[in-house]
């Protein structure tokens, strides 16, 4: 599997530039109105890479998302995996662990082994409750699991605590 780097590396460097220009906004004693406008108004939003082969979840994940200020990039299956991380710069990958074509943790853990994505928060996604399941998905490298049913308000918490600049 080819993972693009530099599409992520752009993403990551604007994010900075932005937190440099918020600093420094903040720092100052008078705040330049026009100048913090600007700021709020250039800010993208950011963008969750949904990996499930339900198709009514990943339909329902994004409206859910999108109403919330996120962009949503669905994907259900491997082509259309390989084609978004290379194609969209991703702030936040939600991954269900049980796909017929992939599995989940095993796609976890080579996430974060690669330098220019591990630090791409991963919330996996599962039907399996059991705490050896939980410590598994911990163990390949997830920043946090959740269980279906989904509870979408704690998810949508979730996704906006690990998103946050």
């Amino acid at each position: 599997m080819n993972l693009s780097p530099f599409a992520l590396s752009a993403r990551q460097l604007s994010q900075q530039i932005e937190r440099m220009r918020r600093d420094r906004v903040l720092r100052g004693k008078v705040v330049n109105l026009e100048e913090y406008r600007q700021m709020r108004e250039r800010r993208e939003p950011a963008t969750v890479l949904v990996v499930d082969d339900e198709r009514s979840l990943c339909q329902a994940l994004a409206r859910i998302l999108e109403k919330e200020g996120l962009r949503v990039v669905a994907v259900a299956g491997a082509d259309e995996l390989r084609r978004a991380i290379e194609t969209h710069p991703v702030d936040l990958i939600l991954l269900d662990i049980q796909l017929p074509w992939l599995n989940g943790l095993e796609f976890c853990s080579v996430l974060k082994a690669e330098p220019a994505l591990r630090d791409i928060p991963v919330v996996l996604l599962s039907g399996h409750v059991s705490k050896d399941d939980i410590r598994k998905g911990f163990e390949a490298g997830c920043d946090e699991y959740l269980t279906k049913p989904l509870d979408m308000n704690r998810l949508v918490r979730t996704l906006k605590y690990m998103i946050q600049p």
